[in-house]
């Protein structure tokens, strides 16, 4: 809600734009955060993405447990301009990370009856 209610809020379009509107005050708090979310993330973006916004994604898709999906089309609004595409790489990293939620779960199961 402060987004909509903060000042310049009427020109929240070109603050998400040009980086105005983030809640991070820089790159390393952000990254610091990102690190500290032990949950998958899933990064999904165009390659047409912007320069200054796909480095972004893509040092965020550094992280160890964050996933990135790059769609071959799209820029900012992937998720508006092609949302079967998006729809399906989210249906993905939902399959994989429930997979993996079984495979953990087996493992400690295991673990705990040799033990």
């Amino acid at each position: 809600m402060a987004v909509a209610t903060g000042l310049g809020a009427r020109h929240a379009a070109i603050r998400f734009v040009t980086g105005m509107l983030d809640p991070m005050p820089n790159h390393s708090l952000f990254m610091e955060t990102a690190t500290r979310v032990k949950d998958p993330i899933l990064v999904v973006y165009g390659a047409a993405t912007p320069k200054r916004s796909k480095a972004e994604m893509e040092t965020l898709a550094s992280v160890p447990h964050v996933r990135s999906v790059v769609l071959s089309h799209g820029k900012l609004a992937v998720h508006e301009e092609f949302p079967d595409a998006v729809a399906e790489a989210v249906r993905s990293f939902l399959r994989r990370d429930a997979v993996s939620d079984d495979m953990e779960s087996a493992r400690t199961e295991v673990s705990q009856r040799n033990a």
